[in-house]
């Protein structure tokens, strides 16, 4: 894979037989060459633990390895076929244009497969279109019409026995239970009773979500999962259990190159931190957060990072920075249109400057 044999730089078989007792084996998780197959490189460094029992199993590394992407389609290959699209294919289509916020793109994507999908008999194509639509009216706020998605979806991939799909639908009910629970908090809709069943509703089904993928060995989506569990109980102030979350689902993350689920668990970590006043790991947490979130293009991560870093360099006394922070955070929510978040966050600065000039004044006199 690297054009390399192992352990190229050492030219005695006795010496390569010591690093291997000793454990001195290839790094192959942070090999540049490898980035695009992270997934294969963590499979096989677990197969080298030196305690035998601590190795996956052959049906394990089956699970693991069949998730990985294989090659890309060529469209000679189904030139002579039917030019419906699938409902996984339109779904992944959906995805990909959510992230660039084109919402009405991509709810005309999601709504595709469900004529095409069912004319050919595809069930699950319309499962997919409903999963990728509910994610449309998750965005917009819509809880009641993406949840009626999801549980539709949630019924075609239960009949259809679609694991991953299953999964995929639990977690996202999960994150508008989540939601929800947070806007009923913040709006005064409902009591606190109310907010914290909605909480452990979620938490069941992230936990379900997770266990499916534990079982058909889906690596990315279990750190998805635990990364959803970790939101909850850290809402629910359970720091330990939110930091054990977090852990996990960065471990997994990292096993899998995925930099912007490492990002979000890092950020998660410092509130957890935070919370339990480790003000220098809740610092340093953020601060990694929001530089991954710069060097892959995530201006909203790093945006609420930076946000997040504010009162801690308050604390340590860098009110210039704290400014600044602020500052460029407003920057990036103003460019992005995030209006509502730069308007608060405009509110708290103007807040901490006049702070800042009442302790000048109370210095000058």
């Amino acid at each position: 894979m690297t054009g390399s044999i192992p352990f190229s730089n050492v030219n005695r078989e006795p010496s390569i037989i010591l690093h291997v007792i000793k454990g001195n084996l290839p790094i192959v998780r942070d090999d540049a060459q490898l980035s695009h197959i992270r997934t294969l490189c963590s499979i096989m460094t677990d197969c080298w633990n030196a305690d035998l029992t601590a190795r996956p199993n052959a049906s394990e590394c089956k699970a693991v390895v069949q998730w990985m992407p294989l090659t890309v389609p060529s469209t000679a290959d189904i030139a002579s076929g039917p030019k419906i699209r699938s409902g996984a294919l339109l779904y992944k289509w959906a995805r990909c244009t959510a992230c660039r916020t084109n919402w009405n793109k991509q709810r005309h994507s999601s709504t595709k497969p469900s004529l095409g999908g069912r004319s050919t008999g595809q069930d699950l194509a319309v499962a997919f279109a409903s999963l990728g639509l509910g994610q449309v009216h998750a965005a917009r706020l819509e809880n009641s019409k993406a949840i009626e998605c999801f549980s539709q979806s949630m019924d075609i991939f239960v009949r259809n026995d679609e694991e991953h799909g299953q999964a995929a639908a639990l977690i996202a009910l999960g994150q508008v239970y989540d939601d929800q629970s947070e806007a009923n908090a913040l709006i005064g809709l409902g009591n606190a009773a109310g907010a914290q069943s909605r909480l452990d509703e979620a938490v069941t089904l992230y936990i379900q979500a997770r266990d499916i993928y534990i079982q058909i060995g889906h690596q990315l989506g279990r750190a998805n999962a635990l990364t959803g569990l970790g939101d909850i109980f850290r809402k629910k102030s359970e720091l330990s259990e939110a930091k054990t979350y977090y852990e996990d689902a960065h471990d997994y993350y990292g096993r899998v190159g995925n930099e912007l689920g490492i990002a979000r668990t890092l950020h998660g970590l410092g509130d957890v931190y935070n919370a339990g006043a480790e003000y220098k790991k809740a610092s340093a947490a953020y601060e990694e957060a929001q530089q991954i979130f710069s060097s892959i293009d995530r201006p909203l991560g790093k945006a609420n990072a930076l946000v997040s870093l504010m009162p801690l360099r308050i604390r340590e006394g860098r009110f210039p920075e704290a400014v600044s922070l602020m500052e460029e955070a407003i920057s990036i929510y103003e460019s992005i249109g995030r209006t509502e978040a730069g308007k608060k966050a405009r509110e708290v600065l103007s807040t901490l400057r006049q702070l800042l000039s009442e302790v000048e004044s109370g210095y000058q006199q």
